[in-house]
């Protein structure tokens, strides 16, 4: 847990930068191209709501990139790239 009064300290060469101290939660919503559904667990979902919690404890400048960004609308159309090799790789490695 963090304490609300933390700040995380930014050197002066970033300081022009935006910044984000704390978290944010960004919520992304996907929809497919062709208008058809995502099956997720058996149900059908038109769309689908990915929730990001943006930690700028850890990466203040990085975070704040990406929020500035995404307050800007930078993503709004873009099309999403999912490489799931990567991540079963990854839960492979973290459980053995």
């Amino acid at each position: 847990m963090v304490s609300d009064d933390y700040k995380r300290v930014v050197p002066d060469e970033y300081k022009d930068l935006p910044i984000l101290q704390g978290r944010a939660e960004v919520v992304m919503v996907i929809v497919k191209p062709d208008g058809s559904q995502f099956n997720i667990d058996g149900k059908l979902y038109d769309k689908v709501d990915l929730k990001m919690i943006i930690d700028g404890y850890n990466a203040p400048v990085t975070g704040g990139n990406f929020i500035d960004l995404v307050d800007v609308g930078f993503y709004n159309g873009k099309k999403v790239r999912v490489c799931l090799y990567w991540s079963y790789r990854i839960e492979e490695k973290m459980l053995s």
